[in-house]
């Protein structure tokens, strides 16, 4: 990428009335909490160790994936390697503009539109449309920052062309999971239980006689369409889970069990092999962070 870098801020606010874009490189040294908002999001994967959320679902990134984010969708990276780089393109595009750019003929919102049976969350470019992609978009980032004569032409087409490009590969359903054809349509099924029914004990055997589908059948194309196993995606919940209530204050021995667990010592080794932290550390630097949000909000 030859895009000039921009410097990331927690603020999921739009400034412009039309749309935004940032190319972003930088270690992410705190969480970036699950959020929604108002207007439509692409985010264009570059480089890191990231799962990347959207609703109820996961996705292990690879080199030129792009996240799909309607309006209202809940959504937000998972880093599984803090110390990496978290490099990725990211272009807001507020609801008016998207309803401006798009014509009677080619509505460039039905890949983010869940009625449509386009709709997508995800997808997994070829070489070449990779290459397409993230040279689109570096021009894009170049023409918005510009200030030359009829550079919002420029940066208008450029992105007219980009979103026509994602839903051509949505219709043709390149690396779709999210939009209920096929296998997708299966392991969507499968994650909507664990999402509910993670506190139980969910086994291959169970999930082969719930669904009528061989266990082996399931746990190959899970892993192939969301890059980690069954048991590593429930372990994750469960732990996803563990946090939030240690957000809410309960005390890690008092919720091993609400999220799925035996006993603590299962859930204390599971716990620090995800995060690199015990629970009553990490319950530890909730409270320091709560300490210092009271600190800056009383100056």
């Amino acid at each position: 990428m030859k895009s000039k870098v921009n410097i990331f801020k927690y603020n999921q606010n739009m400034n412009s009335k039309d749309f935004e874009i940032f190319y972003y490189k930088d270690i992410v040294k705190n969480e970036i909490p699950i959020h929604i908002h108002d207007f439509y999001e692409v985010c264009v994967f570059l480089s890191g160790n990231i799962k990347y959320r959207v609703n109820d679902l996961e996705y292990k990134l690879r080199h030129g994936d792009v996240i799909l984010i309607s309006p209202g969708e809940e959504h937000g990276p998972i880093f599984l390697d803090t110390k990496n780089t978290y490099e990725r393109m990211v272009l807001w595009i507020s609801k008016s503009y998207m309803e401006k750019i798009s014509t009677m003929k080619s509505d460039l919102s039905l890949c983010f539109n869940k009625n449509s049976i386009y709709y997508c969350n995800y997808l997994h470019p070829n070489a070449p449309d990779c290459k397409y992609i993230i040279s689109m978009l570096d021009q894009l980032v170049d023409e918005y920052y510009r200030d030359d004569y009829a550079s919002d032409i420029y940066a208008t087409s450029i992105l007219g062309l980009m979103l026509a490009k994602f839903n051509r590969m949505s219709m043709n359903q390149v690396g779709c999971i999210s939009n209920g054809v096929g296998n997708g349509f299966l392991i969507s099924y499968i994650v909507d239980y664990i999402n509910k029914h993670y506190n139980e004990k969910i086994t291959l055997d169970y999930l082969e006689k719930y669904f009528f589908v061989s266990k082996y059948y399931i746990s190959h194309e899970f892993k192939k369409l969301l890059g980690i196993s069954i048991g590593q995606y429930i372990t994750h919940k469960r732990l996803e889970n563990a946090k939030k209530l240690m957000h809410q204050g309960l005390l890690p021995s008092k919720i091993y069990e609400k999220c799925g667990y035996n006993d603590y010592a299962t859930f204390y080794r599971a716990f620090k092999m995800e995060n690199n932290m015990t629970p009553s550390e990490y319950m530890k630097k909730i409270n320091n962070n709560s300490k210092i949000t009271n600190i800056n909000n009383k100056i």
